[in-house]
């Protein structure tokens, strides 16, 4: 093979890749702006406490064991308390 023809195959390999990963790249930067706006977090922390209120009806009625409910609640709880914080984070630098 020809370095002409090497080169063209390594310039239409890089264009491929380029082609693939830029949609991808652009995803990810699109869903970190979207996780900072105020309405996403607020509907973050609303499903938090729905999750949570599910959890508590399931350990109510029996379907989950003690340990379970108490793992998964204090992870949902954490949850909520740091989407909590986003929440006055956004509300302090909104009213300044």
């Amino acid at each position: 093979m020809s370095l002409a023809g090497l080169l063209a195959t390594l310039l239409l390999t890089l264009l491929a890749l380029a082609i693939v990963a830029y949609p991808l790249l652009r995803r990810q930067e699109s869903t970190s702006a979207r996780l900072s706006s105020p309405h996403d977090v607020d509907s973050r922390y609303q499903r938090v406490l729905i999750n949570i209120r599910d959890l508590d009806e399931d350990f109510a009625t029996g379907k989950l064991d003690a340990q379970s409910y108490h793992d998964e609640r204090e992870t949902w709880v954490g949850r909520g308390i740091e989407l909590l914080r986003q929440i006055d984070e956004q509300t302090r630098t909104s009213d300044a």
